[in-house]
């Protein structure tokens, strides 16, 4: 029986179902960290990004049995179509009936090419993950099978960004980071304070990252603006498993100038998983954790190397608790500080791809 791609739309509450449970077919139980709620919100356009964008998802299905999915995103005035919430089984003729459809549907909107994978917004999750699946995901990392970079180049798709995540193990005791230290002192004598947020702080603190990430980040592949009560409503969950001294901003003569935002390595636990062993790895990561992430990381570009300065102060304070960092997710091609370079153990890939749709593919 053949392949049939039918959009989650109206009352199907079946196409919507399965496109809701595909991951749980897909993933063992310690992967599926897919946020459910949140994608029911997409669909049903409840959520805080609705407002900026049109979402349509599809379930691609074999006989009666649902063996695919993905989501087309659009935004006024840009011709690319975003694809994500890309799932599939390992068969490309599966994998070939949703990128069709997208390429076609795509063209009948009118987008030049088609970029993935996007869940939707540069603010909830992108890129796929091409090497590395031989150690478990860190907080935040993008999770998909190996198998999927391949799908996606059967179709027609190339890489048109490549990004990495580098590991560092514990530093070993009176380990000396020169080149932060010297950062940090020149900064500090140019009267640049650098320090974490208290608790009290916390909306203020929101604030000031909105106003610097829509400032910093505005040139980076995926990124769409949004307003502040919708930024506040997409990392309200940061709230509570933040740990605000991993989290350093920078401030010169009362403005923000920078930031570093860091956070436990909670891995996949807080997703996966009974209730009890989420609450203990929140409890447990939040007050002290083997390793960090570093996420966000920032600064005005008339503060050249305030990026060293502010990794300085979080290196030191992880070194101190004897624990790994993970420098996430960068974009390859853009100047970030290293943490320990001559430290790093381990290097992981992602890319996104991106389909011309004038090319004869699916």
């Amino acid at each position: 029986m053949g392949t049939e791609v039918r959009e989650v739309a109206g009352g199907d509450s079946r196409a919507a179902a399965d496109f809701l449970r595909l991951p749980a077919r897909i993933y063992p139980p310690r992967l599926r960290v897919h946020d459910a709620a949140g994608e029911l919100a997409l669909l049903s356009g409840r959520h805080p990004l609705s407002g900026y964008l049109s979402l349509r998802a599809f379930v691609c299905y074999d006989g009666s049995e649902a063996v695919g999915r993905m989501a087309l995103t659009r935004y006024p005035d840009d011709p690319t179509q975003y694809l994500g919430f890309f799932e599939c089984v390992d068969d490309e003729a599966v994998s070939g009936a949703l990128f069709g459809h997208a390429a076609r549907l795509g063209g009948e909107t009118g987008a030049t090419s088609v970029l993935g994978p996007v869940d939707a917004s540069f603010w909830l999750r992108y890129r796929l993950k091409v090497s590395g699946f031989d150690t478990p995901p860190f907080f935040s990392e993008p999770v998909n099978q190996p198998y999927y970079l391949r799908l996606f180049q059967a179709a027609g798709y190339r890489v048109c960004d490549s990004y990495v995540s580098n590991l560092y193990p514990r530093p070993p005791e009176g380990y000396r980071f020169p080149l932060f230290d010297r950062r940090i002192d020149e900064f500090t004598r140019r009267g640049v304070e650098l320090r974490s947020p208290r608790r009290r702080e916390w909306e203020l603190t929101m604030r000031e990252l909105h106003g610097l990430l829509h400032d910093l980040y505005r040139d980076f592949p995926v990124f769409t603006p949004i307003g502040y009560r919708d930024f506040r409503a997409v990392f309200a969950g940061f709230r509570l498993i933040t740990d605000l001294s991993m989290v350093v901003m920078a401030h010169h003569h009362g403005r923000a100038v920078g930031f570093l935002v860091a956070m436990p390595d909670y891995g996949t636990r807080l997703s996966t998983g009974p209730l009890p062993g989420r609450v203990a790895a929140f409890v447990r990561g939040r007050r002290r954790s083997d390793r960090y992430v570093l996420l966000y990381l920032g600064a005005r570009a008339e503060y050249p190397g305030l990026g060293s300065a502010l990794t300085g102060v979080v290196a030191h304070r992880i070194a101190r608790r004897g624990a790994e960092a993970v420098g996430a997710l960068i974009h390859e091609g853009r100047v970030t500080a290293g943490y320990a370079s001559g430290l790093r153990r381990a290097r992981t890939e992602y890319v996104l791809l991106r389909r011309d749709l004038g090319e004869e593919h699916g």
